[in-house]
């Protein structure tokens, strides 16, 4: 009887009584235990978890929805800038009702509709 022989039963004994089940038997397998091990791994604790990936999901949604926002904004701006570059009207009236120019032998009075 060897040194290591009444370990090799007891590792025997154990493997068989797991081997019963058939899932037990399949999780017992090395290359499952790895493979669970680097899902949960991957899963829980990477830099790019699970969570951090629905939270950069988020933010790009946001971020795509800013742009299109900002791109209409932007449009919309250069036509009001070569509409006042274009007729001298709308570029008085832009500066009188936005800036409060005049003219120097103009005064301007502000009405405030609404407070007391």
């Amino acid at each position: 009887m060897s040194f290591f022989e009444p370990i090799a039963s007891r590792v025997r004994g154990w493997h068989t009584a797991y081997r019963q089940h058939a899932w037990a038997s399949r999780l017992t397998n090395k290359y499952v235990l790895v493979g669970l091990t680097f899902g949960v791994y991957m899963l829980f604790f990477d830099a790019f978890n699970v969570f951090e990936r629905a939270n950069l999901g988020r933010a790009l949604r946001q971020a795509q929805s800013d742009k299109a926002y900002y791109e209409q904004e932007i449009e919309s701006t250069r036509d009001r800038l070569d509409e006042l570059l274009l007729d001298e009207r709308t570029a008085e009236k832009f500066a009188r009702e936005e800036y409060l120019m005049k003219r120097p032998d103009e005064d301007v009075f502000v009405i405030l509709e609404g407070e007391e």
